[in-house]
């Protein structure tokens, strides 16, 4: 076998020639032929070809004649009655839009102060007057004023105001105390506790107590159905501190003040 590259002589069999470092035999290669395109004669389009008529158009249909606008101008005779005639009817309808809201206005006006009226004859029909005696509720109630109550209903809370019977007749006394609460009478610190927090009371004249301490023994627990009740001039009050008093039922509450009349 002889190289084609140095030409030298070799065994057969090698991939490399060893004096070159090339392929003893180099790869054939192959020639590729050109593209040749071919027309098909039948197909082409002839040189001068002969030009093609327009196809004929369809008769164009008439246009349907429009009926004449005209524009009303400030010198047309008649417009500016027209325009008169607008502008009156527009003022009408706003004044109609006007007098309406108005209406609806001065009926609700009317339902709302008649619905007051209705529901304070109403409400005063069914309130009790009870006129207070003595001095044990000032400033809150003088003597002579008269206290507004009504009927009894729902829970009553600290601060509320109650008619209860006392001694053959009725008293006015306010609620400090109801059942389910703890209440603590800190007479050394001149306070009232309840439920562990001490009372804010801004309506009583002088002290807590202004001296005056229970004759019995107060429960710390307040039972049920039961309430402590003071007057809020507690110098002259009679009330739960004393044992002719005590713990008030709350069956046995009249009436639960609303408001107070004064003389």
């Amino acid at each position: 076998m002889k190289c084609n590259h140095c030409k030298k002589e070799l065994e057969d069999g090698l991939k490399f020639c060893p004096y070159c470092g090339r392929p003893p035999k180099a790869p054939k290669t192959i020639p590729i032929p050109k593209t040749r395109v071919y027309y098909d004669p039948r197909k082409s389009e002839p040189e001068n070809p002969e030009p093609k008529m327009p196809e004929p158009q369809a008769n164009p249909e008439p246009l349907q004649p429009q009926e004449q606008q005209y524009r009303v101008s400030w010198h047309d005779e008649g417009a500016e009655e027209l325009i008169d005639e607008a502008e009156e009817y527009e003022i009408k309808k706003e004044n109609k839009r006007f007098f309406i809201i108005e209406g609806v206005l001065l009926t609700l006006a009317v339902i709302f102060a008649a619905a007051i009226i209705f529901i304070s004859f109403f409400h005063k029909d069914n309130y009790t007057y009870y006129t207070m005696e003595g001095n044990s509720m000032l400033d809150t109630i003088a003597d002579g004023d008269k206290a507004a109550s009504v009927k009894l209903e729902g829970t009553l809370k600290t601060g509320d105001i109650v008619v209860i019977p006392y001694g053959g007749d009725v008293s006015i006394r306010r609620v400090i105390a109801t059942g389910g609460q703890t209440l603590w009478l800190d007479y050394e610190n001149d306070r009232i506790v309840i439920d562990g927090a001490e009372l804010s009371e801004e309506y009583i004249i002088g002290s807590t107590f202004s001296g005056v301490r229970e004759n019995y023994e107060v429960p710390y627990n307040i039972p049920d159905g039961k309430v402590f009740v003071l007057g809020d001039n507690r110098g002259e009050s009679i009330d739960s501190r004393h044992e002719e008093v005590g713990l008030i039922d709350e069956k046995n509450i009249i009436a639960k003040v609303d408001h107070i009349d004064k003389q």
